[in-house]
């Protein structure tokens, strides 16, 4: 079993205000298609930082960085599925397919 490690990259809104100390607030979860039935769609990148993983996947609306020991790189650069156990914040990586969804 290989453990995926990830981290998201998000920018702020230049509009979006700052939070001040007392202000604490826990987003609810947004379904999104990326992240539907424990499946990513996505183009998957070589990483650009090798300390978040060794892959990333792009997707609509985040980038999720992947660490796996195992040989992807056929698939770089191509639009893929990618299945997983767990959430977003902690899961483990089933597989990275060809996406065919059109």
């Amino acid at each position: 079993m290989v453990l995926a490690v990830f981290w998201l990259a998000k920018t702020k809104p230049a509009n979006a205000p700052e939070k001040s100390e007392s202000q604490t607030t826990t987003p609810a979860p947004q379904p999104t298609a990326a992240t539907e039935a424990n499946v990513w769609h996505g183009t998957l990148k070589a990483s650009n930082n090798g300390t978040k993983g060794s892959l990333m996947l792009v997707t609509t609306d985040r980038t999720i960085y992947i660490r796996t020991s195992r040989d992807f790189s056929d698939l770089i650069n191509k639009k893929v599925r990618v299945t997983y156990s767990g959430t977003l914040q902690s899961f483990v990586l089933g597989g990275i397919t060809l996406d065919e969804q059109k």
